[in-house]
Formats: structure tokens, sequence, C-alpha cells
């Protein structure tokens, strides 16, 4: 029996856009108590540094995934 074909583009999207929510919610946080969100922000809007994270984070366990 084959293995089903993952398209990677698609999960990358799913895992991105599900976790998109918890990082913008996390970095307002961060910004209303008067901290930066450190160097990686730098120059950035606030969407586009969570649009970069999430897809950061996306990434990473896809990457973690294709390991197993």
């Amino acid at each position: 029996m084959s293995q089903p074909i993952i398209d990677r583009n698609q999960r990358r999207y799913e895992i991105a856009k599900e976790m998109l929510p918890t990082i913008m919610r996390t970095a307002s946080a961060i910004l209303a108590c008067g901290h930066g969100l450190g160097p990686e922000a730098e120059g950035k809007t606030l969407a586009e540094y969570c649009a970069e994270s999430a897809c950061a984070y996306a990434d990473a366990l896809i990457e973690k995934l294709k390991k197993k």
C-alpha cells in the first residue's frame, strides 16, 4: 500500500494559519507591557513579524515531522 502524497505547501499554510492568532495575541501582550519583540522584529510591522513567526513555526514543525 502506497503512502499518501503530502502537499507540504498546503500543510505549511494550515499550520501557520492555526498559529497566527496565538502569535498575534502573545506579541500584542508583550508590546502592551512595554516590552519589545526583539531584534528580529526591528523595522517590521506587527503583522509582518507575526506572519513570519507563524511561518517559522510551521517550517520547524514540518521539519521535525519529516525526521520521524
